[in-house]
């Protein structure tokens, strides 16, 4: 586990007093939602709570985001969202030419071998629409309403009781551009518009500030790692709309979506982890297309919202990719994540294993910045 500190070096403090339900549900929450392997490197208050309670069906790459929903008894509480995702394994396929789509013949099946040197791509077999919300209370699990649009490895996130599901991929593996609101008042998902196709992305970070999302790198719609920056304005196209609850879940759209693009990440990434300290946002980790998708990154970036400028920010302590993140007493934590492809073979930490295992050669550079292929995943 790494730690970024935020204004001062890290001390080990004892809990004054209790923690909410809430909070204390968040570290064992973190490996839930997002499967991954960790490396303790400090200790705070996390410790672990097992919750014996499984999903009711299998999921991966989906969104997760905290809101408030009625339990059981219809009192209102604290909780956690689980939007879309993957809900069955990976299927192989065989890409030749490298347009995203399954090669006639052996469709998705077929090996190495038997497609003469050619890697076998990898695409989920069955995308989610499913919401469903998760109660660390009572410790269940209740259905929600299904979005409009299927999708997996998405942007999600909260502003002002309403959840956002923006990008991510569908079942046939391009980038969805509907960007979808859910109000959980009247258990209702509306969509609000779209981004440009040149925007829009999936395995993008996220986070919040002054009720405006901001969406940030990602893989484009041919897997290749973008810089962007997208600033969703949620007040503003609220106010297109009228309130979710109003509308029918279709007639909406038309209004549009207010949005707009920020500077640009100094790194290009895809798969890093975003949150957000006061007024600044941090974007750590990920992965880039420039080695085929093989060494996580360490470094940490630091964007201010309100001067609209990006720079370094203080290394993680090693790199990880689709990890998770979480905010506890002016520190910010991120928990898990994958360090390589994991058909790699070797689980080894060291920078070492890294070189040892990522391309060096020009030519396959080269190759991996003109031709990206999408991260292998099994």
């Amino acid at each position: 586990m790494s730690t970024v500190a935020a204004s001062s070096p890290w001390r080990w403090r004892p809990p004054r007093q209790p923690l909410p339900p809430l909070r204390r549900a968040l570290p064992v929450l973190l490996p839930l939602l997002a499967p991954a392997s960790s490396k303790t490197f400090s200790r705070e208050v996390l410790n672990h709570y097992p919750h014996p309670t499984a999903l009711p069906t299998p999921r991966a790459e989906h969104g997760s985001v905290p809101g408030m929903a009625p339990n059981r008894e219809g009192d209102l509480v604290p909780g956690i969202f689980l939007v879309g995702g993957c809900a069955s394994d990976y299927l192989p396929y065989l890409d030749a030419d490298g347009d995203g789509e399954p090669d006639g013949g052996n469709g998705a099946g077929g090996s190495e071998s038997e497609s003469g040197g050619v890697e076998v791509q990898y695409r989920c077999g069955e995308v989610a629409d499913s919401t469903t919300f998760y109660d660390p209370a009572e410790d269940f699990f209740q259905p929600r309403a299904p979005m409009h649009h299927p999708r997996h490895r998405h942007a999600t996130a909260a502003t002002d009781g309403l959840l956002w599901a923006i990008g991510g991929r569908d079942g046939s593996g391009r980038v969805v551009t509907k960007v979808e609101a859910y109000d959980p008042a009247c258990d209702r998902w509306a969509v609000m518009g779209e981004l440009p196709s040149v925007l829009a992305v999936s395995d993008a970070a996220s986070f919040v500030r002054d009720e405006a999302v901001y969406v940030v790198g990602g893989y484009d719609g041919e897997y290749r790692a973008v810089p962007h920056t997208v600033r969703i304005d949620a007040d503003a196209t609220l106010a297109r709309h009228g309130t979710i609850c109003r509308l029918d879940g279709t007639g909406g759209e038309a209004a549009g979506l207010v949005w707009e693009r920020r500077s640009d990440l100094r790194t290009a990434r895809a798969s890093a982890v975003g949150f957000s300290y006061s007024r600044m946002g941090y974007v750590a980790g990920g992965y880039t297309h420039l080695d085929g998708h093989c060494g996580a990154l360490a470094s940490t970036e630091v964007y201010d919202t309100d001067a609209d400028r990006w720079w370094d920010g203080p290394s993680m302590g090693m790199g990880r990719a689709a990890a998770q993140s979480a905010k506890s007493r002016g520190r910010l934590f991120v928990v898990g994540g994958e360090t390589r492809r994991p058909h790699l073979g070797r689980t080894g930490w060291g920078a070492e294993d890294l070189r040892e295992e990522c391309p060096t050669d020009p030519r396959t550079l080269a190759a991996h910045r003109s031709s990206p292929r999408p991260p292998r995943r099994v």
